[in-house]
């Protein structure tokens, strides 16, 4: 079957939901159990929302939060609401037009019952099958917004906000040496939410630093790699995103799967 007839029917994945009185505790264990950012939030059967690690990871951090246990804080109140819900024979272009236009997540429903859903992977993955990707690497960088490994991990969640992205490259005089994402700042904050005294955690949370908790192993690209080897490599391995590096092996940007769609 032709790109062109595919519909979101074809590609959608499992939703995995979680109602909106859960705890935000339950909500991390099941992004970890699944692998995933994102969850579709119900209540009595109704669509509620989506939630999201970027969102998981603001409302831990907030200082009004600052000494709250996730297992004490319910899903509702880090609920986002730029999705959009699509019928089965949607086409899959036209859910990619929603993606590149900011939509968070695609939930695609039929009669009131939430059948599946759509991220950039499930759409990414469906133009890599059909070869439909081209260029290289460099097309769809954008601009890195490195840290330090000595920096402080609020510093590093702050600038991810900002920034709105889900990953930093960490350099150490220049060199890459790890990346940090939204996951990893989520269950550090969780982490230190669950296991410091109450009346401890909003100093220790400063005292944490980018190296305590970013993954040293990272996967770069060349900014002359085909556009195509890249999202095969972020579809097997599962990664949201990457490193760019020149010729001389100096950062210069990051991409990740929605970016390679905004190429499209």
């Amino acid at each position: 079957m032709g790109l062109s007839k595919l519909t979101v029917a074809d590609i959608m994945s499992e939703p995995y939901t979680i109602d909106k009185n859960e705890h935000l505790s339950t909500a991390l264990d099941l992004i970890d159990k699944h692998k995933t950012r994102r969850l579709v939030v119900a209540h009595n059967g109704e669509l509620y929302g989506v939630l999201t690690l970027r969102n998981l990871m603001k409302t831990l951090g907030e200082k009004r939060k600052a000494t709250v246990s996730p297992s004490s804080l319910h899903v509702s109140a880090c609920v986002a609401r730029n999705f959009e819900v699509v019928e089965p024979d949607r086409s899959v272009t036209s859910a990619k037009e929603l993606l590149n236009s900011g939509m968070e997540m695609l939930v695609c429903m039929e009669d009131g019952n939430i059948l599946g859903c759509v991220a950039p992977r499930e759409v990414l993955q469906a133009y890599y099958d059909h070869d439909m990707i081209r260029g290289s690497a460099s097309d769809a960088m954008i601009v890195p917004y490195p840290v330090n490994p000595k920096d402080r991990l609020v510093h590093a969640r702050r600038l991810m906000m900002d920034r709105d992205v889900g990953r930093l490259p960490v350099l150490d005089e220049g060199e890459l040496v790890g990346i940090i994402t939204e996951r990893d700042v989520a269950n550090a904050m969780r982490a230190l939410k669950e296991l410091v005294p109450t009346n401890q955690q909003e100093n220790r949370i400063r005292l944490v630093l980018v190296e305590d908790v970013m993954s040293r192993t990272v996967v770069s690209f060349n900014m002359d790699d085909p556009l195509s080897e890249v999202a095969r490599t972020l579809l097997e391995k599962r990664f949201g995103g990457a490193p760019v590096m020149n010729n001389e092996n100096e950062l210069v940007g990051m991409l990740n799967r929605r970016t390679i769609l905004n190429t499209l």
